[in-house]
């Protein structure tokens, strides 16, 4: 389960916390990125005030997605259920997690597999008191439309869709991860909760490196996304006007193997942490 947590990061309080951010440069481009997680509570705001600042000074705000244009997605149809590639112990021990969050079981067998993985992911974070609607992404959004700042996406939430709805056995190995780590998830959802709060950038580039993603996964969410989001940066430092934008997606687009960072570091743009990190003691194990 541990990559079913790539894109979703908790914060349950923020007395101590400081959001990841760096400053990149490059041409006439001048970037505040920021990492994100996509659920959390009321007890996460205010965010900081250099934060909010950084944006009020920029012309636009990336996010990977407008998420008003999450309205326009059309579910594709999907090939396999989640009982098509299941054995009778996954069934099983899927049984005993609908039971656990009191889901019914059919309804998640005839979902297709990424569908099922995300609804027990989404479940479970709603369980501990967690809302999307809380999510950092969501914040700067409406702060964003608040003042009349252009939203820039990278990508479309169809695209998002696509991706999962195309992986292999129609998402298997999220279903598969899912069941096999349930027991340990709360520890590892624990663990990045503090890591998050710490700003600790080595103990979410461990937690990157000892995820169970397989190569194609990683290719398909990390790798392959991070270059075509780099590439976009690229060119709009190629732009001639001067450009002040703030940018916010998941965290460990940001930390770990094949990330953001590096990969503007590579098309010759400077960057440089302006967040303040403290060591996080959890373990992911």
């Amino acid at each position: 389960m541990r990559f079913l947590f790539l894109a979703l990061f908790l914060l349950s309080q923020s007395a101590f916390s400081e959001p990841l951010t760096w400053v990149a440069s490059k041409g006439n481009l001048s970037l505040t990125m920021m990492g994100s997680i996509h659920v959390g509570t009321k007890a996460l705001y205010p965010l900081p005030q250099q934060v909010i600042t950084r944006l009020e000074a920029s012309d636009s705000l990336i996010l990977e997605i407008d998420i008003e244009d999450s309205a326009n997605v059309t579910l594709p149809q999907s090939r396999l259920s989640s009982k098509q590639v299941l054995d009778s112990k996954q069934i099983e021990d899927l049984n005993n997690i609908a039971k656990e969050l009191g889901l019914p079981i059919e309804a998640l067998l005839n979902s297709a597999p990424w569908q099922t993985a995300l609804t027990l992911q989404l479940m479970q974070l709603n369980k501990l008191g967690y809302d999307s609607q809380l999510g950092i992404d969501t914040y700067f959004h409406t702060l964003a439309k608040q003042q009349q700042i252009h939203v820039e996406p990278l990508e479309t939430a169809q695209f998002q869709m696509d991706l999962l709805s195309s992986l292999p056995n129609d998402g298997q190995e999220l279903l598969e991860s899912a069941i096999n780590e349930w027991s340990t998830s709360k520890q590892i959802m624990n663990c990045l909760l503090e890591s998050w709060q710490s700003g600790d950038t080595n103990k979410l580039t461990e937690f990157s490196q000892v995820s169970d993603m397989s190569t194609t996964m990683h290719d398909r969410f990390i790798r392959l996304r991070n270059q075509n989001w780099a590439n976009q940066l690229d060119k709009m430092a190629q732009e001639p006007e001067v450009q002040r934008k703030f940018m916010v997606v998941g965290t460990l687009h940001l930390v770990g193997k094949d990330n953001v960072i590096d990969m503007l570091k590579q098309r010759g743009f400077k960057v440089s942490q302006v967040s303040t990190s403290r060591r996080a003691t959890c373990s992911f194990d």
